[in-house]
């Protein structure tokens, strides 16, 4: 039986970058489009990564989710301390780290870009955009509190992201208090 392997039409996929459609497409058909991309702040990123994730599969994914369920900030730095990091910026820069996109949303203003996108490609009936991932994360409390006020925790996710942090003005934010 073959594998599935979603696409569009032969060497099309999901999660293609800017980068490898403009090389697929014509100069004018590249410079008609209107292109956009989305960046979210990294330490948020990582906790929703963490979620998503799950530690992988099998018994050692269960256990995980089963710890996670009852006290999932009691085992975050041990999660990030051993998994790797991975920017976006290459799906939507070039070779020399420059934005070849028209207009990069950010998560935080999620439904102002998004509405802001719609309207200049011309979309004026689009009432929502369809959150299709939002289940995984099930503590929904504020992402500061899974550093637990660690600056060695808050440092690797800054160094892992720190293009996209000096890029667009990022900052780890924490409105809670410790009780």
């Amino acid at each position: 039986m073959a594998r599935y392997r979603p696409r569009n039409d032969e060497g099309w996929h999901s999660h293609l970058s800017a980068r490898e459609i403009r090389q697929k497409v014509s100069r004018a058909i590249w410079m008609s489009y209107f292109k956009f991309a989305f960046e979210r702040n990294p330490w948020d990123r990582t906790v929703s990564n963490y979620w998503f994730r799950r530690w992988g599969r099998g018994d050692e994914a269960k256990k995980m989710l089963d710890i996670m369920r009852e006290d999932p900030v009691s085992i975050f730095p041990q999660w990030l301390k051993r998994t790797r990091l991975v920017s976006n910026y290459q799906m939507y820069t070039n070779q020399h780290k420059e934005i070849i996109v028209n207009r990069i949303g950010l998560y935080e203003k999620l439904h102002e870009d998004f509405a802001h996108i719609c309207n200049r490609i011309g979309l004026r009936d689009v009432q929502e955009l369809p959150l299709t991932k939002a289940g995984y994360r099930e503590d929904k409390r504020h992402y500061s509190e899974y550093y637990q006020g660690n600056q060695e925790l808050i440092d690797i996710v800054a160094a892992a992201y720190d293009w996209e942090i000096k890029t667009f003005g990022f900052k780890f934010e924490n409105p809670y208090t410790p009780t």
